[in-house]
């Protein structure tokens, strides 16, 4: 086997379709596979080496071994640094199974160890790349693993003409076969599409025997009732039916045994390239939260850090129904007038900035006449905006208000005008200087259309060294969910409105206080309504009614995540204006608090629970931030569970809300006593230990 380091590596998406394949043309060879190869290369902790016939990846968290086995790539052991616990496994087979009978496994084409350095889509990391060529396809795997971090991720592409003759029951990406027989799981399975979703988090549990059992989710939590030996598993990929190709389920456990189908690959290949499955990533379980921190750090390691660029109190209109008809100058002007005084930081142009009426565009017509149609499409409104953009952009400035755009790509034919959408983008970024646009309408129905949709995002970030920052909207259709686009921005979560009646503040924390405990809260854009609307469309005996909140406790129900003020500034009455010092206060902590790992604490919100968020400092880990609501229920008072060790003296300076400084103990089980004398009420304190 020949070993080639490579200073970088780029991705199927990272390029023009058409340059790809010279592209991989260029690295392509047959070696000739030896036993006797050793090879090491490291960065920072990281450290992979081929010794003879064994592959070691590790850094200060975990160290995995795999027999080479001619290149099909056999599990045989990993260990938990920290936790000093290990696996073995007795795989007769390879991590991963394409093999059949129409498909032998023919040989390696090549292994290579190098450092990726960093770029739009993660920081820089050590990986692996193998690839392995059988009857009927090729398989490129890369191994990656990034410095401090508990976790290792595996990406998967195939190159191949069709599947016809190969059963998909029988392709794994990922393989297991444990010595040990006893184990308790964990699955959490997401939803989006939250027009039709209003329940995006559900858990199951189960400790297998000796049959199969197939389970859906995107994620797995396993641990080894013998040694403790803990671990989780990431399907980086859509949620569930969402999915590609998806064969019913994502996981396939047995008292002994654990494997991942493959999934994310169409029967028929018609780019004449490696295609990318879904990613799979395995990390190491911490033992104080059960895997949450350490799935957290993972998710934070492998993604760009967007430092203070992610922070933002984001207006846009679209929650008073207002629509494209009252979209132009005047009035974006005065919505960007009122943002500065409330101290909202950006604003953001909904659908009707543009020239052509999108509900009415048409697309038939041959290709030529589409690219006409969009280009026209998406021009400024002269008759909305005959100052052009420009004044609306220096006064935003002037007002201390970051401008945005909607924007919704041609998903026309699979996307195939996603280079004529990149440079959309890309001009109004270059002309204007606008770098967060909202991404709506998007539907992934097959895998073109993701590889197209992709390869936009991709564009865009390449020409704006990454600054364009996407509000990227999971509300409906095939969105690619949690876990796709982690990269890109944030998650628009979901559209509610008074006008319906279907806006209830505590459902709305609920859901972030459930994705919170699997996702970063701070990566989702989480909305308040203006409450003084469209009181009589709901029950005036609903205690649950948003009329029956302040305002004040509404924006607080989105402090753990991004602020999305969804409705029209300029329509809220005088006594609003008392919340511009509770959003100052809070946009001086702001980063900070999203800058720790966001947990849930206390109870489900429901509306008379007491509940909250831990934001627990990565920096200095006895300081951190409570965010504490007491939701309508007669208790002044709550023990409340936390990640703070038993008996702690703990001080709390509050930030804002109805709390005071104090200083108090954890309980012998390290829960606090929160007190807060009135119902739907919140505090948000600054904490620190020993104090």
């Amino acid at each position: 086997m020949k070993i080639v380091k490579a200073p970088n590596y780029v991705t199927l998406t990272q390029l023009p379709v058409k340059l790809f394949c010279i592209f991989a043309s260029l690295f392509f060879f047959t070696p000739v596979f030896s036993n006797n190869v050793n090879i090491k290369e490291s960065y920072k902790d990281c450290v992979a080496k081929i010794n003879d016939d064994t592959l070691y990846v590790e850094n200060a968290y975990i160290l995995y071994k795999w027999k080479l086995n001619n290149g099909e790539i056999i599990p045989l052991s990993i260990y938990d640094k920290k936790g000093k616990t290990s696996q073995n496994f007795s795989n007769a087979n390879s991590g991963c199974i394409l093999e059949s009978e129409n498909n032998k496994f023919l040989g390696n084409k090549k292994i290579r160890i190098y450092k990726k350095d960093k770029d739009y889509k993660s920081p820089a990391a050590l990986e692996i790349e193998i690839i392995n060529e059988y009857q009927l396809l090729s398989l490129k795997r890369i191994i990656r693993i990034f410095p401090n971090t508990p976790a290792l991720t595996f990406d998967y592409s195939l190159s191949y003409t069709d599947l016809k003759d190969i059963n998909p029951a029988n392709l794994k990406q990922l393989n297991y076969q444990f010595k040990d027989i006893h184990w308790d799981y964990s699955f959490i399975e997401f939803r989006d599409m939250t027009d039709i979703n209003d329940n995006l988090v559900f858990k199951s549990h189960l400790m297998p025997y000796n049959q199969q059992i197939k389970q859906k989710g995107n994620l797995a939590f396993a641990k080894n009732k013998n040694n403790g030996f803990s671990f989780f598993i990431l399907k980086e990929a859509p949620n569930t039916t969402s999915q590609v190709n998806f064969p019913g389920y994502d996981f396939v456990v047995s008292n002994n045994s654990l494997y991942i189908p493959l999934s994310g690959i169409e029967k028929t290949n018609s780019f004449n390239e490696f295609i990318p499955a879904y990613s799979i990533t395995f990390g190491i379980s911490d033992k104080q939260t059960n895997g949450r921190i350490a799935l957290r750090n993972y998710l934070r390691n492998s993604a760009p850090d967007f430092g203070k660029d992610r922070e933002m109190i984001l207006l846009n209109t679209w929650g008073d129904r207002g629509g494209e008809e009252v979209v132009n100058e005047k009035f974006v002007l005065a919505e960007i007038k009122r943002a500065s005084q409330l101290g909202i930081t950006h604003f953001q142009i909904d659908a009707g900035w543009q020239q052509g009426n999108f509900n009415k565009n048409n697309f038939e017509g041959d290709l030529s006449q589409i690219e006409k149609s969009e280009s026209e499409l998406w021009t400024l409104s002269k008759e909305r905006f005959p100052n052009g953009l420009k004044r609306t952009v220096d006064y935003a400035k002037k007002m201390n208000v970051i401008l945005g755009l909607w924007f919704n790509p041609n998903g026309n034919r699979n996307f195939i005008l996603w280079e004529k959408d990149a440079q959309i983008l890309i001009d109004f970024y270059k002309k204007y200087g606008i770098k967060y646009f909202k991404i709506d309408g998007v539907s992934l129905i097959n895998k073109e259309s993701a590889i197209n949709f992709q390869a936009m995002l991709d564009r865009v970030k390449q020409e704006t060294d990454g600054d364009v920052f996407f509000n990227l909207d999971l509300t409906a259709q095939i969105r690619g969910g949690q876990f796709s686009y982690r990269y890109a921005g944030n998650l628009f979560m979901e559209n509610r409105y008074t006008d319906w009646s279907n806006y209830y503040p505590f459902h709305t924390l609920r859901n972030a206080w459930m994705l919170s405990e699997f996702y970063p809260a701070e990566n989702l854009q989480v909305e308040f309504l203006n409450n003084w609307r469209n009181k009589d469309k709901y029950n005036q005996e609903d205690k649950f009614a948003p009329f029956n909140y302040s305002f004040e406790y509404l924006f607080a129900t989105t402090m753990a995540c991004q602020p999305l003020a969804w409705f029209e500034a300029s329509n809220l009455p005088s006594e609003a204006d008392y919340l511009k010092d509770t959003i100052e206060k809070y946009k001086k902590v702001q980063y900070d608090f999203h800058n720790g790992i966001i947990l849930p604490i206390g109870n489900e919100p429901n509306g008379c629970s007491w509940t909250g968020f831990q934001s627990i400092s990565q920096e200095n880990q006895d300081e951190g931030y409570f965010l504490i609501y007491r939701e309508n229920n007669n208790s002044d008072n709550h023990n409340i569970n936390s990640f703070i060790a038993p008996e702690t003296n703990i001080k709390l300076t509050c930030i804002c809300g109805n709390g005071k400084d104090q200083n108090i103990k954890s309980d012998g089980y390290g829960n606090i006593k929160f007190e807060l004398d009135k119902p739907n009420s919140f505090v948000l304190y600054k904490y620190e230990i020993g104090k």
